[in-house]
């Protein structure tokens, strides 16, 4: 029922979790995660988003870049609030703590509680790459869209600051590494 309410919010970007759980799904095996854990990761791909349905819909329609301080701060209050709506069912407090901290950084820059390296579950770290891999495609993250060579670049820069580098290793041997040609700047 979760997974299907955020479908329907995303609109123009419908198959975002889908997709994200796809390719955290296979991020988790190829770390030789437990069955058990690689459902908790593909569960937690696809809510990950959850705590976003109750955000106005101008705030969504737009990318991170573009939102001001207030919308911003809504939005970095979803992992908790994905947490908050799963906590309640036990099966899925698993996943519910993944949801909390698939914005973390491996750096300590990300939020809701700044935790860094391996402070961030597993599976939260997988999320982080696998959703950034497919937001920026989607330019959720800037006002444009990125080519899938410029996400996957944005991904290996980013190993050792935003993503932990074992998950990067990971991303790149089942999505190929970037084509020579470097990505435009995003901040990292």
């Amino acid at each position: 029922v979760f997974s299907n309410l955020i479908e329907l919010r995303e609109g123009r970007e419908a198959g975002h979790s889908m997709r994200v759980a796809d390719l955290a799904r296979r991020m988790a095996q190829r770390l030789a995660m437990s069955q058990a854990e690689i459902q908790e990761v593909m569960l937690a791909g696809l809510l990950h988003d959850v705590g976003k349905i109750g955000l106005p819909d101008a705030s969504m329609a737009k990318p991170e870049s573009q939102m001001n301080a207030e919308e911003l701060a809504q939005l970095k209050k979803h992992p908790a609030r994905g947490e908050a709506a799963l906590m309640a069912l036990d099966p899925l407090r698993g996943v519910a703590a993944l949801l909390r901290s698939h914005h973390e950084r491996f750096d300590g820059r990300g939020y809701p509680d700044g935790r860094s390296g391996l402070m961030i579950p597993l599976g939260a770290r997988i999320l982080a790459a696998a959703n950034d891999f497919d937001a920026l495609q989607l330019g959720r993250v800037s006002a444009r869209r990125h080519t899938a060579a410029e996400a996957r670049a944005f991904i290996q820069k980013g190993a050792g600051k935003r993503y932990d580098p074992n998950v990067v290793a990971a991303f790149l041997d089942l999505v190929g590494t970037p084509e020579a040609a470097p990505p435009r700047e995003i901040a990292l």
